[in-house]
Formats: structure tokens, C-alpha cells, sequence
């Protein structure tokens, strides 16, 4: 954030950090065609980072309810000269940071309440939501939490904890099914476990 002014009484104009290497969903879509892994060092980074801006926000009393790849962005790796290409590699120095943004559904819960479980409105991205707004039951802060659960499950694997064909087979596998295991033999998972250390994996 940089600064913030009203024009014309009614249209807020916000200057944010200009985040120069796209956001995660654009890179975990590269990373699919090129057939590479995020390092797991550039991981845990991210990781720290995201939970530093959940924290953030969760202390201001504010739910995000929108966490997904697509909306953390990322910045230029160091070195990079703005105007050049620039195709990150799977090496950890190759990638900038990452910052959390569009706020455009985000609510302040009420601080006075005896806890944060508070909105019931069912918003946000399917693949990423929580299974107690998927019921229909009051959420709080937990949910931002699961929804980045499942974009780090997302930047691991390069696939998606939860799938279907349309949104009811969606919502019943959140609800009752785990997600993919990282380790199956004979599957995609060996993939998963020879890359990353079993820390990284129970995370």
C-alpha cells in the first residue's frame, strides 16, 4: 500500500505495489506445461509468507474469503530488469515474493463478538472454499486458512486437492473426501514424494 484518495465524493482510488510476475495461477499453469516443480525452499517461502498476511489481516478482524492462486500476486525475482524477458526456471532464486490481493469480498467481523465465526454469505471460488460455508454454516477466519491449504496443496502437486464435473460432485467430495495423498504408488504422488521431504509433505 502507498496511498489512498477519494475522487469526484464517490470512487476510491487505491496505489498498491506494482506486482510485476503475475500472480501463482499464471505460473502454476506455466509450471504444468513446462513440466516442473516449484522448488521447495521458493514453497516455504511463499508459505511464510502468506501466513504472515493472513495474520495480518485475521488481527484486523478481517476474512478474506476469495484465497486463491489467482489472487496472490507476485513480484520480480532479484536481478530482474524491468522490460526483458522473463521466464522464471524451478531454480529458488528465480522467483520474486508473494503478496495477497483483490479484497473485493472480504469482511470485517465484529470485534465486540465472542468469536469470529461470524459470515454466513457463500462467496468466493468453489474449488477453494471451506467445508462449513459449503454447508451453509457460519465461518470466521478458519476458512481463509483452508482456502490456503488448498492453494499450497495446488503450487505442490500442480493439481488441485479437490475436482469434479460439476459443482454438487464438487461440494459432496470437499465434504467427505481428503484429498489426493502425496505418496501412491504407481501414480502421480511418486512424483510428489521423491521431490519434496517428508516436512514439506505433512505440512
Amino acid at each position: 500500500y502507498h496511498r489512498s484518495w477519494i475522487e469526484r465524493s464517490h470512487t476510491v482510488c487505491i496505489v498498491m505495489r506494482h506486482c510485476d510476475g503475475g500472480d501463482l495461477a499464471s505460473a502454476a499453469w506455466r509450471a504444468r506445461r513446462r513440466r516442473e516443480r516449484f522448488p521447495e525452499q521458493t514453497l516455504r517461502r511463499w508459505l511464510a509468507q502468506l501466513l504472515s498476511a493472513l495474520a495480518y489481516l485475521h488481527s484486523e478482524r478481517v476474512i478474506h474469503r476469495d484465497i486463491k492462486c489467482g489472487n496472490v500476486f507476485l513480484t520480480s525475482p532479484p536481478g530482474f530488469e524491468p522490460g526483458t524477458s522473463h521466464a522464471p526456471t524451478n531454480s529458488t532464486n528465480s522467483w520474486g515474493d508473494v503478496m495477497l490481493g483483490d479484497f473485493g469480498l472480504a469482511r470485517v467481523v465484529d470485534a465486540n463478538a465472542a468469536d469470529d465465526a461470524q459470515a454466513t454469505s457463500t462467496v468466493g471460488t468453489p474449488h477453494f472454499m471451506s467445508p462449513e460455508m459449503l454447508r451453509g454454516a457460519k465461518y470466521g477466519f478458519a476458512a481463509d486458512v483452508w482456502s490456503l491449504g488448498c492453494v499450497m496443496y495446488e503450487l505442490t502437486t500442480l493439481r488441485q486437492p479437490f475436482t469434479a464435473f460439476n459443482m454438487e460432485g464438487l461440494r459432496r467430495k470437499i465434504l467427505t473426501s481428503p484429498p489426493a495423498a502425496f505418496i501412491q504408488p504407481g501414480k502421480e504422488g511418486e512424483e510428489d514424494a521423491s521431490l519434496y521431504g517428508d516436512g514439506w509433505r505433512a505440512t
